[in-house]
């Protein structure tokens, strides 16, 4: 439970397991909506839960590989027009919004 939602909401999910029996990545694929996250049900001071708690995407960091190697990019949706776009090191380049919803998140 959060008493007050943040302005921006940070969420980095756990994608490698470490334990004495069990190591690699885990693969499990999350959905997540590109807009309109609502946490208010997650917020303890009602006075701001209502309009303060609303959440929409704006970039997802992606992982392909293993726990021994790969690769990251970004997909992230520009604040001035609004559209989605992959980066992977020197490539940016216009992205179709149901394409940000991966396993690779």
């Amino acid at each position: 439970e959060l008493y007050r939602p943040p302005p921006v909401l940070i969420v980095q999910l756990k994608r490698f397991v470490f334990s004495a029996v069990q190591h690699g990545k885990i693969d499990s694929h999350v959905a997540f909506p590109l807009e309109g996250l609502d946490l208010s049900a997650y917020v303890a001071d009602r006075s701001v839960a209502a309009d303060g708690a609303i959440y929409d995407l704006t970039a997802v960091v992606n992982h392909v590989g293993s726990l021994n190697g790969g690769h990251y990019y970004a997909y992230a949706r520009s604040a001035a027009d609004k559209r989605w776009r992959t980066m992977d090191d020197s490539r940016c380049v216009p992205m179709a919004p149901g394409d940000v919803v991966t396993k690779n998140a």
